[in-house]
């Protein structure tokens, strides 16, 4: 439900990381709200696929927006978790 409401989708992750004690991954998945950054994640994924679909067609302006939203997101959780590619969530981000 609150995803619905929020403008951009890397904005989720706010969530996850206010409940945390620190900005490691490991302190934020152990909050309530972890599953917020699986769900960014995905959502990152279905940006990626969407992309793809954008570049085989030439909409090259509909492409720069996903790859923008995308950039932000990924943004988002570099800074707002720590250690974010040694945990399982960076291992299965990884394309």
């Amino acid at each position: 439900m609150v995803a619905k409401r929020l403008k951009n989708h890397w904005q989720l992750v706010r969530l996850a990381t206010k409940a945390a004690a620190t900005k490691n991954a490991a302190d934020v998945a152990a909050t309530p709200y972890a599953v917020a950054v699986s769900m960014v994640l995905d959502r990152v994924e279905d940006s990626r696929a969407t992309l793809r679909v954008a570049l085989r067609n030439n909409r090259v302006l509909v492409a720069k927006e996903i790859l923008t939203e995308i950039y932000d997101t990924e943004y988002a959780l570099q800074v707002r978790i720590d250690q974010l590619d040694q945990c399982d969530w960076g291992v299965a981000s990884k394309p």
